[in-house]
Order: structure tokens, then C-alpha cells, then sequence
């Protein structure tokens, strides 16, 4: 599945004759959703830059690191669940609970998800609503029927992460430094049967395994509160829940016996409308059975996450933090499907999660949240110090959060309906509660919100958000109170190595009179980003409906907004909170048009200039003429973004360094920038314009989903026009038809590499060394992370090749190496382009490449190299890509070295793959394509021992008969060849790609096969959906084939189910949508019969019927008298006649009945039928 689904592997035997009963659930610890204020660090400069750690790195410049997604683990219940609970673990959109007996699967209640920065206090507002309200909390349970009551449970495969779970504000009942683990067994769940819990590709798998003279009989699943279980006409269950389905795939059942797959009959047995048990056909007792049912949770109430994260940021190890909103931990108490949460039940919980640079390993995880009533906590934004130290802020709901005794205000002034703002400080280094160094509420009385937060290298946190508070706790202020009635914008500066009152070192209101409010923020300011120097002065960026001159400065560029601004404007704010008062508003000021402007996101550049970014609707924002030579100076009123540079040292016009827009014909939005040290300006955001603007070379120049990409843009404010634009690239996926993908933040390192984060619907999304967690959508939507080198040049892939062990005078198969023009200009490229230096130099060569004469800009080819070892040792070389590279009119040689490994044997196995890769082409959803081969050959001159044969993504292998490939103990000759059958069947539309992947003892293994092949699809519709037609006559309706996927197969067509005495045809029977994209059309005839009767008589004296048969057959008689012979001839002919009389005499005859029926329109073409139904009125 490519929403929440659940996928299924088949697992390895655990022993002769063992049984091993699979059911699979996804799971994944999903870090980020959709948010518009995700940041990738601190917003200050003086905060310590992202990991220096990759600079070398050469894997490819443009993307050299994917990571971020959290692998799978299960958490020990120390106390954090209810006590039945042994292991928790958190999945997209759910959480998964074991019990010694069951497996809880907890399904929460959705709420329409807008996250950008104006509604994602809205959104914890409206999901602690609806979890507040009984009957939305589903709970579906598989008890383990008549199993081992008190099983041993324990973890298996410690991993490196600790939980802390900061629950409540007693310290008592805080539960730190908890264990994670890869897996779980229950050992002796039945007699002679053990099960085990771990991930794989980052699905939950938890496997029966069936000792040899055990009973896989005596495997029973109860299923609790699903409304309805029953199969479908595949022979899935469909456990039907509030608001969709869980479904358990029908189960695929086998046998490898010798290395062939041996299929088995099978299928479900629901008992009482509950019990699930597994019918098995005949199969061999004396080898394994597998039993590969699959659990996909695709569709309950739309399919989304639930997992959020607001916020990122790097440190100095290119370790990566995030803070975000999880669902609780609280265990769903009863059985029935829909269930309240427990009156203390905490609707969500803020988290703070600390990722290794590859993103492999979770090495820090805490919980923050209160257990009052009806709490709720997200966490909006994070920074890390140079030491190390986490800031964390955001909104709570809870009466007991979890605060330190040197906190500035331990408890809330009074319980707050609308929420109350926290600032936390953690040091992921140390261990129980002394990783929890300052934690405290920000609050009033009327709803506070921390959106943004910046620290310093001593310790100072500075604060953004928003408060509704009268009563917002200030000093030194520049503003006391509130300057209006609908909210305003705050900065708060808190000094974390002091205590209580003395950390409180300013804060102050700021905003205006709010006088557009109702317009279109519905609210009066609010500052959604915050950058601080090292000097204490903070700089706010934000929105604001007001227009009065009240919270800008005598500098200030302009000092209110223009009059035709009647939405919200941006505003820019520099506050030293090392003075008081008016004094501390260094330099304050509006940067409107005439319609509406969001400012999302600010950073500091050289000099502290601020850099800042969001979205602009106004045709003359950034102000024509106020800054010269700007990249673009026209607007689009469907919002693009913008990059603007302000020196807050400076007055008036001349504190307006540069502004730009940045973007096309669609709507753009910039959520994160950064500048480097040479004042470049790196923005991420979401663009749905087809013509945003690219660069040549660009990573991705298209936009490939019709609901937006993200984009990157490197940017050098330099006033040169286009030339300004030094990098720019869409990024993302095909989406899945109803959400874009985005980049909400970005971070830069030492090399000014650019970081960036945010969301995919898509599952294509560009993977590039893809995470052992899997390289595929994992849910509905999945966070990314990725890092780019925004400079064009060359880009050389992998950095490294190793060929493993080979043996002596064999060659081995080749390896490629990745080239990718960025620039703007082509490449000239030759064979001497290509050098290998070193010791062993002549054991390495490149015999082909496809790069041709040139490379041309924005081009990739491939350079081959293989490996035939001439001694038995390690060998080693490098292969040296030197090249002429022009860049803005200036040429220079430039070298790119990737490093060449590999050993001899005079004794050693070798793999040959023919061919290296296999297409499949299109194929329709929900069938098997014919069968391709690849044929494993051994080169070498040793047995080779092939461990496993694996086909990933939507393909199958199979090895079986007189060429099947042996599988470990068994071995394959020297000289000999086995083969192998993929087949392709694809489970959703579009590119489909796959790997088929051996692993053996031949050097360089595992090999790979890559697998293409295209899902395609077809819909009919009608139109209109119902017709009505009179009495003999004909009515017409089109009917519409679509094709998915770019199909392009005959479709034939054809109705059935027309009322009786009626026709109905099709024209043309058949349809084909060539360019696989264009709708083809087809016209339904219905044509019917209407009442037969007799013409009316003359007006002339009527004649009755009785008056004129008995004379016409009176003269037929007289005129058959006269021929005696062939009386029975005429006869005959007499009889018929009066039949025909009495026929006319009848009155009528009936055509086509009134009433309504149901025509069924059928399109078939290779072996999938698609119907539609129209209702047909016949009057």
C-alpha cells in the first residue's frame, strides 16, 4: 500500500519442519506531516552550524545524503502505559500495543489538517476536540485465542535510543532512560509455538513459529471491535470500522522445497462471525509452510498520520532534532470499536527526537506532556546551542506540564481553554531526569502559542508566537500591554542558567491596532520566525492585520502599509533585550503591497542583515524601483513567494537592501531560508507553478505534480537581473492526486551544503541511498530530508567502488559511475577524459562509457568499470574523471577521484547476470504480466553459494524445475547457469520499480537486477448517469474510457441488461487511448419499441367487426366449394384466415415496458473488466 498500509515479507525457516505463520502490519515512527514552520535549525547565527562532518563527501553533490526516517522500535512499558501493556510502538496514524495476549491496534479520530503558520494552533485545537468526544477513539483488537495466559515477553535486538517519558509535573512519576528494542518474542504463546515481533522495511511483522509436531491448528485470532468481518470476492476480511475498512489480504501460502516454490491452498475460516483461523490445502509436514496473509490499514477516516513534526535542526555532528506532535500513549480501555479516551487521556503529546547523521538510529527520544484533563501539547519549534543543548517551545493545554523548579512560572495562572505557550531545555547527553534542565509555562490567561525559537552559546532562549493574554507575563518591555483586542505577536528572552523570576530577562507585546483582523487573519499579529545575533538583539518576522504606526519606528522602511492593504501585511521587527522599554525597538516596519503578504521565515546574513521569505498576493510588492536590478519584479495574484533584505541599521528606502519575487504563473510560498557567509540567500518552500523558475543542470526541471513540488533556490542578491539566480530545482514526486509536496525547511553547513525537510504524498519521490528503513512511501505522506550541493558543476556517483573477492584472470561485472552536468554549458568528454592511477592500476579498467563527445548541460551518462585481478590479494586503484568545466564564462580543470577496491582468489566464486536489467512495460493493475528471465551464470572457479533471491516493490521471482538456482547448502557449479522468473504486478498506477537482488559468496554481492515496469489503469464513466426515453424512440449517452498510467490498449465495450424489446449498442465497440493520456468517448444507443395499433376507420358509417366477418368467410367458402379437390389445402387456408381476422380485431399490441432499468456498460481488455451502471427511464 502506498497510504497507511501494511506490507508482508515472507520470513525465513526457523528450523527443519517449522511453520511459520506471517501477519503483517506496517508501522512506522513517522516524524514529519505537513507544516509551513518546520526549521532545519536555530534561526540564529550564533546557534551551531549543521554537521561539517560530509564535506568531503562525493556520493553526489547534488543530493549526497537521504535520511530522517526513524527505524522501527518497540518501547518497553515501564509504567508510561496502562500495566497489561508490555511494548509500545508508534505507527502513522495509529498506536500499536502488545499485551500478553493480544495486539491492540488504536485508531484515532481526524480533523481537517491545515498546518500552515496561520492555522496549526487551530488544528491541536480542533484534534483535542474531537478526541474529547466519546465514540471517535477506534480500538481494534486480535486476541490471541486459548493462548498462554503469562508468556515469557521480552525485547530482542537492544537498540542504541532511550525514551524519556516527562509526563505530568511529578517527578515521581517520570519514566526516563527506557529501553527500545528491533523486536519482541513471546516464547511459548501455544504449546510448542513461539511468537516474534520485528521490523522489516519498516513494517511490523509478527510471525507464528511452529516447532516440528506442534499444532498450527491451535493459531486463533479473535477479532474485536471491528463492525463486520467478512471476505471479499478475492478472499480478503474486511474488518469494517467507523469510517473505512482493515483488511487482511488473502493469505499466499508456499513451500520452498529444494529452492522451488511450491504454492498452497489456503484461505480464511471466520467462525461466529469473529474467530479467524487458517484452513490450509495439503502440503509437505516435513519442510516449512509459510503463511503470508497481509493487514493493510489504508482507509480508516481519509488515512491520516497523526504524527507531526514542526520543527528541525541540525547540530555541529549532523545529528538531526525534531520536535513535534505525537498521539498519546494511553491505552484504549474496553473492546468495542469505538471508545472514548479515559478521562485523563492527553489528546496529543509534544516529542523531541534526536537522529543520527544517516537518520539509522533513534539516539534520543522524550515525551513532553501534562495528564490534567483534556491536555494537549504540540511543539512548534526547536534549536540546538553550540553545545548541544535543545530549546523547545510550542502550546499546552495541560495544568500539570512538566516543569523544573528553576523554572520562570512552574503553573499556569488560571486552567487556560485556549492554551498556554512552554519553553523546555534538554541535554540529550545526560541520562534520567537531569536531562531535563529548564522547563517552564509562558503564560497569561487568554491562549498563548510559542511558534519560534532561537538560543544563544550562553544559554538564552528567544521566543516568538502569538498571545491573546491581557495578562502575558513582560518586562522591560517595549510594550506592557496589549495594543489591541485580538491578539498580537510577543518576544520573550529567557535566560536558562538562572531561576525563576531572574530567568524572565524581557518580553514584550508587539503588535498594532489589528484594525483588518476580520479580513483574512482573524487575528491582529503574529510572529512566526525568530533570529537573534550575539549581541541579544532578536529579530521577528510575522503577519499582521493592523495599519497603525504604533509598533514601527522612525527608520522603519515603511511605518504603515499601503491604504489598498485591507488583508495583512509583513512586518519586521529588531529588538535588543539588553535595554528597556521604547529603547529596546531598534528598528520595526512594514513590508506590504496593496493585497496580502505572509512573512513565514527570517535568517541572519553577513552584518546581521535579515533575510526573510514567505508569500505575497500584491502585484507591487516587492515595491518596483525600490531596489535595482531585482531577479523579478512581477508579481502573480495567485501568490508567489518572495526574498527580501533588510540592513535594520539603516533608515527609510535605504534599509531595503533587495526584494524580489520568486516564483511563476501558480501559487509559491518560501517556509525556510538561509544565507551563507558570501550573503547568498537559500530558500526552500512549495511551488505550483509549471514555470517556476529552474536552472539548467537543476536536479529536477519540471514540475512533476500537478498539486505542487517543493522547490530549492540558491539565490545571490546581487541586483544582476536573472543572472541573480544562481540555482534553482524543483524537488519532489507525481503526488497522489490531492496534496503537494513541500520543503518547509532548510540549513546550511560549513560547505554551505543545503538541508532541507519537509513532506511527500508521492511515491515516486527522488530516493537517493535509500535508508535500510526502505526507500518507499511509508503512509499517506512521509517526511524528507534531504542534502544538496547547490553549485553547478559535475557530479560524480558513487564516490567509491568495491568489487568484493574475484577470482584470478576473471573479469568481474562491470560497476557505473554516475556523471551529471550542472552547469549551463555542455561538457566535452572523451575516453582520455578517463584515467586509472595506482599500484594495481592494470587490474582495473573502464571499457565503455555513454557519454559520447560531450556531456550536455543538465545530462547524466554512465562510465563502466571492471575488475579482473591478476593475483590473489587485496587490490586497490583510482579511477581519475578529469574534465574542462565552463562556468560563467570561465573554464577550468577540474578532477573528480573515485576510489577502486577489490581482492583476487586463486579459488572463488563469480556471478554473471544476462540481461543486467528487465522492463516490463505497462501493465494493468490487479494482473500478472508474462514471465522475464535472467540467467545466473558462475565465472568463477569455485562453488557459489546463493544465500537468497528477493524481488522487491511490485515484482515476483520464482526459480524453480531443471534450471532453478540452488539455494544455500546447496551450490552452483563453476561454469554452471541456473535461471530466474520475474514477474510484474503492479499495485498502483504509474513508474514502478524494483530490485532483484542475490546475495551469494561471490565477490561484489549482493548483485542486483533493476526492475521497471508502469501500473496502468482505465475508468468508464457515463454521462449523464441516468437517461430517460419515450415509447418508440431512441435515446443516446456517452460513455468515457480514461486511461491511468499512460495506457494505451484497446478497451472493448459492450451493454447489457436493456429491457425486453428494446436494443442497446455501442459505437465504436472498441476505444484506444494511443498517447495513453487522452479520454476516449464512445455513443450508447438505446433504442425501444412502441404500442402497435390498428389505423382508424373511415367516418363513413361504422361497420362492426360482427357484421363483416361472417360475409368474408361466407364468400370464401362459396369460392372453395367450387374445387372439391385439395379441400384440406383450403381448409387451411380458411383457418388462417380467420386467425388473421381475429388478430385484427385484438385492438393493440405491446412494445417496450414503462419503468426503469439498470444498463450495465462493460469495457474489458486484458483480462480486467471494468462496469458502469446507468439507470434507463422508459415513459
Amino acid at each position: 500500500m502506498k497510504t497507511k498500509g501494511f506490507s508482508a515479507n515472507a520470513t525465513k525457516s526457523k528450523g527443519a519442519a517449522s511453520l511459520i505463520c506471517g501477519l503483517l502490519l506496517l508501522t512506522a515512527f513517522q516524524i514529519t506531516e505537513k507544516h509551513t514552520r518546520q526549521r532545519m535549525a536555530s534561526e540564529s547565527p550564533v546557534v551551531a552550524s549543521p554537521s561539517t562532518r560530509t564535506s568531503a563527501d562525493n556520493r553526489n553533490p547534488r543530493w549526497s545524503e537521504a535520511y530522517g526516517k526513524l527505524p522501527l522500535s518497540f518501547v518497553e512499558n515501564q509504567g508510561q502505559s496502562a500495566k497489561e501493556v508490555r511494548f509500545v510502538s508508534h505507527g502513522t496514524g495509529y498506536e500499536l500495543f502488545l499485551t500478553p495476549q493480544e495486539v491492540v491496534l488504536a485508531l484515532p479520530p481526524t480533523v481537517p489538517r491545515d498546518l500552515s503558520p496561520r492555522h496549526r494552533t487551530a488544528y491541536i485545537r480542533a484534534l483535542r476536540k474531537a478526541r474529547q468526544k466519546p465514540g471517535l477513539l477506534t480500538a481494534i483488537r486480535l486476541h490471541l485465542e486459548s493462548a498462554n495466559p503469562e508468556p515469557q515477553v521480552t525485547g530482542t535486538n537492544p537498540l542504541p535510543g532511550r525514551v524519556n517519558y516527562f509526563i505530568g509535573k511529578d517527578p515521581k512519576k517520570w519514566h526516563t532512560g527506557v529501553p527500545t528494542y528491533a523486536g519482541v518474542k513471546y516464547t511459548g504463546i501455544y504449546p510448542g509455538v513461539d511468537l516474534v515481533f520485528y521490523g522489516a522495511q519498516r513494517s511490523l511483522e509478527y510471525d507464528f513459529v511452529v516447532a516440528p509436531g506442534a499444532n498450527p491448528r491451535a493459531i486463533a485470532l479473535k477479532v474485536d471491535g471491528a463492525q463486520e468481518v467478512r471476505s471479499n470476492s478475492h478472499g480478503d476480511l474486511v474488518l469494517s470500522v467507523a469510517g473505512g475498512a482493515v483488511m487482511l489480504q488473502k493469505p499466499a501460502v508456499y513451500q520452498n522445497v529444494k529452492g522451488e516454490r511450491r504454492e498452497i491452498a489456503a484461505r480464511y475460516v471466520v467462525a461466529g462471525g469473529q474467530r479467524i483461523t487458517f484452513a490450509v490445502g495439503t502440503y509437505d509436514h516435513s519442510q516449512p509452510l509459510i503463511i503470508d496473509p497481509v493487514l493493510n490499514y489504508s482507509t480508516y477516516l481519509g488515512g491520516t498520520a497523526d504524527d507531526f513534526g514542526f520543527s528541525i535542526a541540525v547540530d555541529s555532528l549532523g545529528d538531526a532534532f525534531v520536535a513535534g506532535q505525537t498521539l498519546s500513549t494511553d491505552f484504549p480501555a474496553g473492546t468495542h470499536g469505538a471508545v472514548s479516551p479515559a478521562p485523563t487521556t492527553n489528546s496529543g503529546v509534544s516529542f523531541v527526537a534526536e537522529l543520527d547523521p544517516t537518520g539509522t538510529s533513534l539516539l534520543y527520544s522524550t515525551y513532553l506532556a501534562g495528564t490534567s484533563t483534556n491536555a494537549s501539547e504540540g511543539a512548534f519549534g526547536i534549536a540546538v546551542d553550540p553545545s548541544g543543548k535543545i530549546y523547545v517551545t510550542g502550546l499546552t493545554f495541560a495544568t500539570d506540564f512538566p516543569t523544573t523548579s528553576n523554572a520562570f512560572n512552574t503553573g499556569p495562572l488560571t486552567v487556560n481553554p485556549n492554551g498556554t505557550a512552554f519553553v523546555t531545555k534538554l541535554d540529550p547527553a545526560a541520562s534520567g531526569t537531569a536531562s531535563l534542565l529548564y522547563s517552564t509555562y509562558l503564560a497569561g490567561t487568554g491562549g498563548d502559542f510559542g511558534n519560534a525559537i532561537a538560543a544563544d552559546a550562553v544559554g538564552n532562549a528567544y521566543i516568538a508566537g502569538f498571545t491573546d493574554s491581557t495578562d502575558f507575563p513582560t518586562k522591560n518591555a517595549f510594550q506592557a500591554a496589549p495594543s489591541n483586542s485580538v491578539g498580537t505577536a510577543f518576544l520573550t528572552r529567557i535566560d536558562t542558567t538562572q531561576s525563576g523570576a531572574a530567568s524572565l530577562i524581557y518580553s514584550t507585546f508587539l503588535g498594532g491596532n489589528g484594525a483588518n483582523e476580520a479580513v483574512f487573519l482573524f487575528f491582529g499579529d503574529e510572529a512566526f520566525g525568530v533570529a537573534a545575533d550575539s549581541s541579544h538583539n532578536a529579530y521577528l518576522v510575522g503577519e499582521t492585520s493592523s495599519t497603525d504606526s504604533s509598533f514601527t519606528t522612525g527608520t522603519a522602511y515603511q511605518t504603515t502599509p499601503p491604504v489598498a492593504n485591507t488583508s495583512s501585511s509583513v512586518f519586521l521587527s529588531r529588538i535588543d533585550t539588553g535595554l528597556v522599554g521604547s529603547n529596546s525597538l531598534i528598528y520595526s516596519t512594514y513590508l506590504a503591497g496593496s493585497t496580502e503578504d505572509l512573512g513565514i521565515a527570517i535568517a541572519l546574513g553577513p552584518n546581521n542583515v535579515a533575510y526573510l521569505t514567505g508569500t505575497t498576493s500584491s502585484l507591487d510588492f516587492p515595491f518596483p524601483g525600490a531596489t535595482t536590478g531585482a531577479f523579478d519584479t512581477t508579481g502573480g495574484p495567485l501568490g508567489k513567494a518572495f526574498v527580501t533584505l533588510v540592513d535594520t541599521t539603516k533608515s527609510g528606502a535605504n534599509s531595503l537592501l533587495y526584494s524580489t519575487y520568486l516564483g511563476g504563473t501558480g501559487s509559491d510560498t518560501g517556509f525556510g531560508i538561509r544565507a551563507d557567509a558570501d550573503g547568498n540567500a537559500y530558500v526552500a518552500g512549495g511551488t505550483g507553478s509549471t514555470d517556476f523558475p529552474t536552472t539548467p543542470g537543476a536536479f529536477q526541471i519540471t514540475l512533476a505534480n500537478p498539486n505542487g513540488d517543493a522547490f530549492v533556490t540558491k539565490l545571490n542578491p546581487g541586483g544582476n537581473g536573472a543572472a541573480d539566480l544562481v540555482y534553482s530545482s524543483f524537488f519532489g514526486g507525481s503526488g497522489n492526486g490531492a496534496n503537494p509536496d513541500e520543503a518547509f525547511g532548510i540549513a546550511l553547513d560549513a560547505q554551505n551544503n543545503a538541508y532541507i525537510t519537509g513532506q511527500t504524498f508521492s511515491t515516486d519521490f527522488p530516493v537517493f541511498s535509500p535508508l535500510s528503513t526502505g526507500g518507499t512511501l511509508s503512509g499517506p505522506s512521509d517526511a524528507f530530508v534531504a542534502k544538496l550541493t547547490l553549485i553547478p558543476t559535475l557530479a560524480v556517483t558513487p564516490s567509491s567502488l568495491d568489487f568484493g573477492v574475484q577470482p584470478v584472470g576473471v573479469t568481474s561485472l562491470p560497476q557505473t559511475v554516475t556523471l551529471t552536468n550542472n552547469t549551463s554549458d555542455p561538457i566535452p568528454f572523451a575516453s582520455s577524459n578517463l584515467a586509472v592511477n595506482g599500484s594495481n592500476a592494470a587490474d582495473f579498467a573502464s571499457p565503455s562509457n555513454t557519454c559520447g563527445s560531450s556531456i550536455a548541460a543538465g545530462a547524466s551518462c554512465t562510465v563502466s568499470v571492471t575488475f579482473t585481478p591478476s593475483v590473489a590479494a587485496a587490490e586497490s586503484a583510482t579511477l581519475v574523471i578529469t574534465v574542462m568545466i565552463t562556468d560563467a564564462g570561465v573554464t577550468t580543470s577540474q578532477s573528480f577521484n573515485v576510489s577502486l577496491s577489490g581482492s583476487g582468489s586463486a579459488s572463488a566464486p563469480g556471478v554473471g547476470l544476462s540481461p543486467t536489467s528487465l522492463s516490463f512495460g505497462g501493465q494493468l493493475l490487479t494482473t500478472t504480466s508474462a514471465a522475464q528471465t535472467v540467467t545466473l551464470t558462475n565465472t568463477g572457479t569455485s562453488a557459489l553459494t546463493i544465500n537468497s533471491i528477493a524481488a522487491s516493490g511490485d515484482f515476483a521471482e520464482t526459480s524453480t524445475g531443471s534450471s532453478a538456482c540452488p539455494i544455500s547448502p546447496a551450490t552452483l557449479a563453476a561454469g554452471a547457469n541456473c535461471t530466474i522468473s520475474v514477474t510484474f504486478a503492479p499495485t498502483t498506477i504509474g513508474a514502478r520499480t524494483g530490485t532483484l537482488t542475490i546475495t551469494n559468496n561471490a565477490g561484489g554481492s549482493p548483485h542486483a537486477v533493476p526492475l521497471t515496469g508502469t501500473g496502468w489503469d482505465f475508468t468508464l464513466t457515463p454521462a449523464p448517469s441516468s437517461v430517460s426515453v419515450r415509447h418508440g424512440q431512441s435515446v443516446t449517452f456517452n460513455v468515457t474510457m480514461t486511461p491511468a498510467g499512460g495506457f494505451n490498449q484497446a478497451v472493448a465495450l459492450a451493454c447489457s441488461g436493456e429491457p425486453k424489446k428494446s436494443t442497446c449498442t455501442v459505437a465504436p465497440t472498441s476505444v484506444t487511448a494511443s498517447d495513453g493520456t487522452t479520454p476516449q468517448t464512445a455513443v450508447v444507443t438505446v433504442t425501444t419499441k412502441g404500442l402497435i395499433v390498428p389505423p382508424p376507420t373511415a367516418p363513413t358509417p361504422p361497420i362492426s367487426i360482427r357484421q363483416i366477418v361472417p360475409l368474408v368467410l361466407a364468400l370464401v367458402l362459396l369460392l372453395m366449394l367450387f374445387t372439391v379437390t385439395r379441400l384440406r389445402t383450403r381448409l387451411g387456408m380458411v383457418t388462417a384466415i380467420l386467425i388473421m381476422l381475429a388478430l385484427a380485431g385484438c385492438g393493440t399490441y405491446n412494445g417496450t415496458k414503462k419503468g426503469t432499468t439498470n444498463l450495465t456498460i462493460t469495457g474489458t481488455s486484458g483480462g480486467v473488466t471494468k462496469t458502469v451502471t446507468v439507470a434507463l427511464t422508459v415513459t
